[in-house]
């Protein structure tokens, strides 16, 4: 568990060590609960964020076809389930086996990036309802806040390492974060036969990955000695993860979404952070 509020402030007498705690942390399992984050993300922002997630998902699957990512180069819109497929295969014909013999991932995703990069619109549900112009104006601010986090802790990660305070600072201020709104629907008998999970094992891209989970979990992590340990969703608490810009020091912990409850829905928001 490591504390933000230290982190928030450069002239508090504990932000060096917790700097150092937070590195540590990420060499040695790769993830770590970050707590006292609420001064820049609160509760109710959270909740709100998750009212809204909820709400979308559970549109008329033509509406969200609509607003279906064009392209993975520019990563952004709806994904419905069955179009992705996370592997740790290294080739196309891998994954297409992996998919074949144990089916695609079990989840829907919507993908946001940062506003005003030439050749790549959100596509955005803000023309539809009011509903959708709330959802936009609230997950852009949601946004923002998860790109103000990054820079804090990555501003910490340079302190652990003996560099510059800012010495990232121009790797992540633009934002070129990818925030993913994820819901894994309810499945039916047998739906996890054959080794099939939501989401398959893997490491993730960029430099840290944030995680807010719902209460149902299903989150697992690789132990270093080999087998799999459960990710428990604690309340209060954002997950934290090494991305594969490691920096030549941290440890990359693959992970796969398991088992959520079969007849109810799960919810995650993943803002991956990338340098």
């Amino acid at each position: 568990l490591i504390p933000l509020t230290p982190l928030l402030d450069p002239s508090s007498p504990t932000y060096t060590s917790t700097s150092h705690a937070l590195l540590s942390a990420l060499r040695t399992s790769g993830f770590l609960y970050l707590t006292d984050y609420t001064s820049l993300i609160p509760p109710s922002t959270l909740s709100h964020v998750f009212n809204h997630s909820a709400h979308f998902f559970a549109r008329p699957q033509s509406q969200k076809d609509a607003l279906a990512c064009r392209s993975s180069i520019a990563n952004r819109g709806y994904m419905r389930p069955g179009r992705e497929k996370v592997s740790r295969a290294m080739t196309a014909e891998g994954v297409a086996k992996e998919r074949e013999e144990v089916g695609e991932d079990m989840k829907e995703t919507y993908e946001i990036g940062r506003e005003g990069q030439k050749g790549n619109p959100q596509p955005w549900p803000d023309t539809l309802d009011q509903t959708g112009v709330e959802f936009r104006e609230m997950i852009q601010d949601f946004f923002l806040r998860c790109k103000e986090l990054h820079i804090v802790v990555m501003r910490a990660i340079a302190v652990g390492l003996g560099l510059e305070k800012e010495f990232f600072d121009k790797m992540v201020d633009v934002g070129d974060n990818n925030l993913r709104l994820l819901h894994y629907p309810a499945t039916g008998k047998g739906a996890f036969a054959k080794g099939r999970v939501r989401a398959g094992a893997h490491s993730d891209y960029g430099s840290v990955t944030f995680l807010f989970q719902d209460a149902r979990g299903g989150l697992q992590v690789e132990k270093l000695e080999g087998g799999w340990m459960d990710v428990e969703p604690r309340n209060g608490t954002i997950v934290v993860n090494a991305g594969d810009s490691d920096f030549g020091t941290l440890v990359q912990r693959p992970h796969p979404l398991n088992k959520t409850p079969r007849r109810r829905t799960a919810s995650s928001i993943i803002p991956f952070p990338i340098i």
